[in-house]
């Protein structure tokens, strides 16, 4: 079971075992307001599941969802909880035991400022996980099955090793920083856009249903295609925005993007002040009809 929040990284596996192994998948579905139907995901618990798979924050509107919640839920249901943590780890505080997650998910290019292509889980002692590949260990290399202890059991091969050292120095510069002001600043900037671009003629904002934002606000520039608009950020004003669907197609056929997509800004605890109010002034202008050209 996942939810329609869900990015593709988790949703595509998911069909993937459904078509393939014969698993039933179920989605719980998201209101138009980017908020997740609790109650809905809680009856469809009610049939019983494996495993429920959920995304810490929507990639698409930065909204950061009730997840101790479903961790709870979950277990009544008798099932296992696996966070998808690629849009927090690195600007919210995570417990895997106090939000009752068995498995945590995380990228490392994101907020934990590694490079692209490193990442990890956090894996619960009662969790038995087979490996994806097999391969040269390093140790037990008489035996003909691979090891089953972990870490070993799913890194076969040869390590990433620069990759996990530049994501080890970006995880030690947060810690220099710290997460607590790391969150701080994250939320400050983020607060600074929305008070600026609400009430903008032709700018509508998505989500903002939850009370905790990870640093991400998605719009929608009436009657412009969101690549358009976001080409036009970079070309006339060099503010760089992700425009499109986002790998989050269930969440935008919940917001009713499907057709226009969004264009979503990322702020992060570097992000000034003032290229906080240059990406409104700029936001303005494009929405308003302005051109440079």
């Amino acid at each position: 079971m996942t939810t329609a929040a869900s990015h593709n990284s988790v949703l595509r596996p998911l069909y993937r075992m459904r078509d393939e192994c014969g698993c039933s998948l179920a989605v719980a579905p998201v209101r138009a307001d980017g908020s997740l139907d609790y109650p809905a995901f809680e009856r469809m618990l009610e049939d019983g599941a494996d495993v429920v798979v959920a995304t810490h924050a929507s990639n698409v509107t930065g909204d950061v969802y009730d997840v101790a919640r479903m961790a709870r839920t979950a277990h009544e249901a008798g099932a296992a909880f696996v966070l998808d943590a690629a849009q927090t780890a690195g600007t919210l505080p995570i417990d895997m035991g106090e939000i009752g997650a068995d498995v945590v998910c995380f990228t490392g290019h994101k907020a934990l400022y590694g490079p692209q292509g490193t990442g990890g889980l956090a894996v619960g002692g009662d969790i038995e996980l087979p490996p994806l590949m097999v391969g040269g260990s390093g140790f037990r290399s008489f035996e003909e099955r691979h090891p089953d202890a972990m870490p070993e059991s799913l890194e076969a091969g040869t390590a990433n090793a620069h990759g996990l050292a530049g994501l080890a120095a970006g995880i030690a510069y947060l810690d220099r920083i710290g997460l607590e002001t790391v969150s701080r600043r994250i939320e400050g900037a983020t607060s600074r856009f929305l008070e600026g671009v609400r009430g903008l003629p032709n700018v509508s904002v998505l989500g903002g249903s939850t009370r905790v934002r990870s640093g991400i606000v998605a719009i929608v520039i009436d009657g412009m295609d969101s690549a358009l608009g976001a080409g036009r950020l970079w070309s006339e004003f060099g503010i760089c925005v992700r425009a499109g669907a986002h790998c989050a197609p269930l969440m935008h056929e919940a917001l009713g993007t499907k057709e226009s997509g969004a264009v979503r800004f990322s702020f992060s605890h570097r992000t000034s002040e003032a290229e906080i109010d240059k990406g409104i002034a700029a936001l303005a202008f494009v929405a308003e009809g302005g051109s440079r050209v």
